[in-house]
């Protein structure tokens, strides 16, 4: 019997659960409309002949990347992103 992997006490039933509950569900269709209106924004103001400085262009590409990253977001990426870390902060501890 394969062992259900888990991440911080959280095993992947319970993410799914969490994913799937009404507020959540509610909290990531906020997430991709925010995107998609922050998209609209900075379309409107191209067209509308606003100077996008490149500052401007890369603050709202992250934001919305980041919005729609996180609206998406899989068990499996936290999951590696711990991997990683617990693999990095043992590779540090043997070179000490």
């Amino acid at each position: 019997m394969t062992k259900t992997p888990a991440v911080l006490g959280i095993a992947l039933d319970d993410f799914q659960s969490w994913r799937n509950h009404p507020v959540t569900l509610v909290f990531r269709q906020y997430l991709r409309d925010y995107a998609d209106a922050l998209g609209r924004k900075i379309v409107s103001e191209f067209i509308d002949g606003r100077d996008l400085n490149e500052a401007t262009q890369y603050e709202a590409r992250g934001r919305i990347r980041a919005a729609q990253e996180a609206a998406e977001l899989e068990f499996e990426a936290i999951f590696e992103f711990y991997q990683i870390e617990e693999e990095e902060h043992a590779t540090e501890i043997a070179q000490d």
